[in-house]
């Protein structure tokens, strides 16, 4: 089993940045986030450490691959009230 990640720390954050820890995000807020990253250069896996989701989630929306049966909405969605901690794995 997977180590659960800790809470990020708050200390030197905006009140905004904050806020953004404690929300559940939607899938169309953080799109542009992973395409924005994507064409400044970064990778996949730098991708998923800066927004915190998984590498499904961000491989699927780069590839935009209809071969793939995976509802990549459903996904994100348990993944953010697993994030912050609304539900367990």
């Amino acid at each position: 089993m997977a180590a659960r990640k800790s809470a990020p720390k708050v200390e030197g954050m905006t009140l905004q940045q904050q806020t953004d820890l404690t929300k559940v995000r939607a899938l169309s807020e953080v799109v542009p986030e992973i395409q924005r990253l994507r064409d400044e250069g970064m990778t996949v896996p730098q991708i998923c450490a800066e927004l915190d989701v998984t590498y499904h989630v961000v491989n699927q929306v780069i590839t935009q691959s209809y071969k793939m049966s995976m509802d990549t909405v459903g996904v994100f969605e348990r993944q953010e009230r697993m994030r912050l901690g609304l539900i367990s794995s």
